[in-house]
């Protein structure tokens, strides 16, 4: 996990080109040959093994909804909002964030072209429980929100600590074009409720890192 963790600092910072095998060993504490011995693919497979977890999705489609209020849509303000709350917090966000946006890298695309089917789907939950407008088209949408993500991801890179109310007001925006006025009031696309599922995020981060150390 070392390696890792330097990993995501080193692209965070430097992005994909400028940073160096060298710099993220040396950052790990580790000899140059640990990098190829855990990763034979060398920089380019370290670097999708950290846009792997950096862009972890706190709402699935086919579960269901956790919140109180019961909405599919709100699985979609979650995902956006925990991503935008963490997104300062975490390096391995930080790090895949950029290098999703690197066209000349593998990693060029892997934010929208993970998220959108899984955003179509839950909004397809959405529109068959009646939460959209008439008219709404869930694959639509999806691309348009997620594409607002990339965007305001862009603007706030050097403003992380910003971003969440940022993604706070995009989310809002957004379902007030598509959500019907009974959702629309019961939606939470709060700061806080970004911050609520960071907190419950770390809790099982750390539950599940207890149970590997004991097991």
């Amino acid at each position: 996990m070392a390696l890792l963790e330097a990993a995501a600092h080193v692209f965070a910072e430097s992005g994909f080109e400028a940073a160096s095998t060298r710099d993220i060993v040396t950052a790990a504490g580790l000899q140059q040959g640990a990098l190829y011995h855990y990763y034979p693919g060398g920089k380019p497979e370290l670097a999708e093994h950290v846009v792997e977890l950096g862009f972890h999705m706190y709402a699935a489609p086919g579960s269901e909804p956790t919140h109180p209020n019961g909405l599919y849509l709100q699985m979609v303000v979650d995902a956006s909002i925990a991503l935008g709350y963490r997104t300062p917090r975490d390096k391995f966000a930080q790090a895949a964030a950029r290098l999703a946006t690197d066209q000349d890298q593998r990693t060029f695309g892997v934010l929208w072209n993970a998220y959108i089917p899984r955003v179509t789907a839950i909004l397809q939950q959405s529109s068959e429980h009646g939460e959209l407008l008439q008219g709404v088209r869930p694959a639509e949408t999806a691309i348009t929100w997620v594409e607002a993500f990339v965007g305001a991801d862009l603007r706030y890179r050097k403003r992380l600590a910003e971003m969440p109310e940022a993604i706070s007001r995009l989310n809002q925006t957004i379902v007030r074009g598509i959500a019907t006025p009974e959702t629309l009031v019961l939606l939470d696309a709060s700061v806080e409720r970004g911050a609520l599922l960071y907190e419950l995020e770390e809790e099982a981060r750390v539950a599940s890192d207890s149970t590997e150390t004991v097991a």
